[in-house]
């Protein structure tokens, strides 16, 4: 979220090369931009172990857009970003996660009502 990089430079107890995985409830920009200068400071720290990034449907599409039309991302260079995209449908009749009363301000995030009923998804 907003002001995630400025919190972990005042703190005592957490540093962008002890985080392991990067958990996204939806991809509104306020939530989810400030991912790219978090890895990004992560590799300039010489961080070089894997971060996994579990979101909704899209989340790879986004981060991988974001940086191939900024400049790119080049693992060998730094470090392997893998992703776990939760499914937008997982109830058993197929229902949308995603639903008139989501999350976030214009309603578009995970219904917490659907996702309750929803199977867990794994994270390995």
């Amino acid at each position: 979220g907003e002001g995630t990089q400025h919190h972990m430079r005042v703190s005592t107890l957490l540093r962008s090369g002890r985080i392991e995985v990067v958990l996204l409830t939806h991809l509104h920009g306020d939530h989810c931009y400030g991912i790219f200068g978090l890895l990004h400071t992560a590799a300039m720290e010489g961080r070089k172990e894997p971060v996994l990034l579990v979101g909704p449907q899209g989340l790879r599409e986004m981060v991988e857009t974001v940086f191939r039309v900024s400049g790119g991302w080049f693992p060998e260079e730094s470090f392997k970003i893998d992703f776990l995209e939760i499914p937008n449908t997982g109830t058993e009749d197929g229902e949308d996660l995603v639903g008139p009363n989501g999350s976030g301000p214009q309603k578009t995030g995970f219904d917490p009502e659907r996702c309750r009923r929803s199977k867990p998804v794994q994270l390995g």
